[in-house]
């Protein structure tokens, strides 16, 4: 029995010294745990101080941004200017601290505040993410000006409240000049309506006249039976149609300054047709097409006339026995090409700018008025091309056009 309870006593105790051991080392452990829990604490401290030091550098940059911002920069909540910065300011003639506080209405031209105000109630209802617009600002003064104004959300501090930021650029000298701009336009417009009403009335007046010389001569022709009379009568009755024919194109050189006409799908290879038909082609010229006319948008009576023209010009100086007249087209990314060749009688080169004047013309006798090759050139320059002239005298004339396909392959 004293044996048993030793042995009992000794394990206890074995049992004790180990639990103490263990505890020792648990303790010990913990100990340095905690240590290095400190250390790690201390360290995100550290981290934390930083970061919070680093957002506080970012927010005085980003206030600098917003103060010394060029253009006008505005924060508001529910409408209210909740900050401004000072160009914006400036441009409204107020201080900064008079401006807190007010509704955008009260900065905000009359006729703008309907489509301002639903703009900013389509934002805050998540219709739109942002949006821009063109409005006027009222100043202090009374004036105001116009201002390019971009508007989006943003988180207002901590997060909690949303307030809108607009950024406004002052883009009223612009205004001023694109108001400028469209009276310009509206005075050109009128003047142009003015010319063409003009050459209408000149055109009458200078008709009638003409009209009653016609008349006489007639008479005259009727009554006198001379040789001699007949040929003045004659002179002078071919003097009365080449100024017919000069009202005819200074009329038609007068329309053509009008950019705001009706244009549509044409085939070029109809208009082609088209003009041949309409002219005196002698019976020993031929007429040969080449290349695959296309069909563009264009004013058709217009295009019509530098074939009738350039057509026209070929066969009254055609001096050949047999005479030719070919009309040709190609093309690129960007152009048509069109010719108009013939083996007439040719054009010495120092005439081929001088041709393409008004009221130029190499022959002085017969209708000829120097308009209509002046008239070529303006209808094609208006679709975007160029004509010129390739010529050798005594053998051959080629005139050369051409159209933009960005003009005149679409109705825009």
């Amino acid at each position: 029995m004293a044996d048993f309870l030793k042995n009992r006593i000794k394990r206890e105790i074995a049992a004790r010294q180990e639990a103490e051991r263990i505890l020792e080392e648990k303790s010990l452990e913990l100990y340095f745990k905690n240590i290095e829990l400190e250390d790690l604490n201390k360290e995100l401290n550290k981290s934390l101080t930083v970061t919070t030091d680093e957002l506080d550098d970012l927010e005085n940059i980003h206030l600098e941004l917003f103060e010394n911002s060029a253009v006008g920069i505005v924060m508001t909540e529910k409408d209210i200017i909740v900050q401004i910065n000072k160009a914006f300011a400036d441009l409204l003639g107020y201080e900064k601290a008079e401006l807190i506080g007010k509704h955008i209405k009260d900065i905000s031209y009359r006729d703008d505040v309907n489509l301002s105000m639903q703009n900013t109630k389509d934002l805050s209802d998540k219709k739109i993410e942002r949006f821009s617009m063109q409005k006027r600002y009222k100043r202090k003064n009374g004036t105001f000006f116009w201002g390019s104004t971009n508007v989006s959300e943003v988180k207002g501090k901590k997060g909690k409240e949303k307030c809108n930021l607009a950024v406004i650029v002052n883009i009223h000298n612009e205004k001023i000049a694109e108001n400028k701009l469209h009276q310009t336009v509206s005075q050109l417009q009128e003047i142009n309506q003015n010319l063409e009403n003009f050459a209408h009335i000149v055109s009458h007046d200078l008709k009638a006249p003409l009209t009653g010389i016609n008349t006489v001569l007639a008479w005259i022709e009727e009554t006198e039976t001379g040789e001699e009379m007949r040929n003045y009568t004659s002179l002078m009755k071919e003097r009365v149609e080449k100024m017919y024919t000069l009202i005819e194109g200074i009329i038609s050189y007068s329309k053509v300054s009008n950019h705001n006409e009706e244009r549509s799908l044409v085939d070029v290879e109809e208009v082609v047709d088209e003009a041949i038909q309409f002219l005196q082609v002698p019976m020993h010229i031929e007429v040969v097409k080449e290349g695959v006319f296309p069909k563009i948008y264009i004013n058709r009576a217009k295009f019509m006339q530098v074939f009738n023209n350039l057509i026209d010009n070929a066969i009254r100086h055609n001096d050949k026995e047999k005479g030719l007249i070919k009309i040709a087209v190609t093309e690129d990314n960007s152009y048509y090409y069109f010719s108009i060749h013939d083996n007439g009688e040719g054009i010495e080169e120092r005439y081929f700018i001088k041709i393409f004047e008004i009221f130029n013309t190499l022959t002085k006798t017969g209708k000829n008025t120097g308009i209509g090759l002046s008239l070529v050139k303006k209808i094609v320059e208006q679709c975007g091309g160029k004509v010129s002239v390739k010529s050798k005298r005594g053998m051959y004339t080629e005139f050369r056009f051409t159209i933009s396909k960005q003009i005149c392959d679409n109705n825009d």
